[in-house]
């Protein structure tokens, strides 16, 4: 008995990924008992037990999370094998997978399909938002062709490829005295100012954080966001100074807040991520080229 098959490394891996043979066997599109005979076979041909059942749920052993770490990969690229074959089937260029973080699904990306769609009227558009590291999985499992991110990212071997700058800007209060001259200078502020800010986990929230810290400034921790999207709300209700990058700003209207250049300048990298570099003249290469007008458009 072959000891290794695609399939039964596809159904232990769905197993252990969700604790459930039914669950798995959901995802694969087969039937319960056909996911349980191959785990039984599985762990026959392996004579090693891979989970244990305890409280009606199914543990993996000491055992299952070696083979998990060492079979992941492959699982990752068998999807990814799998998705391939399925465009071929259609069609190539018939079908493609865009995940990008809210940031540029307001504009860049409506721009950028547009532009794709009118040059390939075929082609099926799926769009996706997701964090960076969400994208990552996604793009890992086969199942998103090009992610948008800022900052760099644990690619976990996909490729990253540029695709432009933005720029990060001060939304404040109207009649600030922290404001001269229509400029916010880090420099000028009193260490004391008590300001709103992203987390620092994030890359746009790094950048943030490390220019206020240089400048012995401190977000004030009793509120620390996590979405860009809710920063200037936040910075209105509470009356208080905030950084976030000019695609957020101008995508809100609020009253009695400013729009306020930095100085020194602040910027982040846009990068695209995909399983392996484009190539030219393909419909992800267009798309690609897309995004890239799009954020030139923008003044940086």
């Amino acid at each position: 008995m072959r000891r290794l098959t695609l399939q039964r490394i596809q159904v232990f891996c769905a197993i252990y990924k969700h604790g459930s043979i039914n669950v798995a066997a959901r995802q694969l599109g087969i039937s319960q008992p056909t996911a349980s005979r191959h785990l039984q076979d599985f762990e026959a041909a392996l004579k090693v037990v891979l989970f244990e059942r305890r409280q009606g749920k199914l543990h993996p052993t000491h055992e299952a999370h070696s083979l998990y770490e060492e079979s992941r990969i492959l699982n990752h690229g068998i999807s990814r094998l799998e998705r391939h074959v399925e465009s071929m089937a259609l069609g190539m260029g018939k079908q493609l997978s865009i995940a990008t973080v809210s940031l540029y699904g307001r504009e860049h990306l409506a721009y950028a399909s547009e532009r794709v769609l009118a040059r390939f009227p075929d082609l099926n558009l799926k769009i996706t938002i997701g964090l960076a590291e969400q994208q990552v999985a996604l793009i890992h499992e086969g199942r998103v062709d090009l992610g948008f991110v800022s900052g760099t990212v644990d690619t976990q071997n996909l490729h990253s490829t540029n695709v432009g700058r933005g720029r990060l800007v001060a939304l404040v209060p109207e009649g600030s005295s922290h404001v001269e001259d229509n400029l916010l200078e880090l420099a000028k502020l009193d260490p004391g100012t008590s300001m709103i800010n992203m987390s620092p986990r994030g890359a746009i929230g790094h950048i943030v954080n490390e220019a206020l810290a240089r400048h012995g400034i401190a977000s004030d921790e009793r509120i620390v966001s996590h979405s860009l999207d809710v920063l200037p709300f936040l910075a209105k209700q509470f009356n208080r100074l905030t950084i976030v990058d000019i695609f957020t700003a101008r995508s809100v209207v609020l009253s009695g807040m400013r729009i306020v250049p930095i100085r020194p300048a602040l910027t982040f990298e846009v990068n695209m991520l995909s399983s392996a570099p484009v190539r030219n003249g393909t419909v992800a290469w267009h798309f690609f080229r897309a995004m890239k007008q799009a954020l030139q458009n923008e003044e940086v």
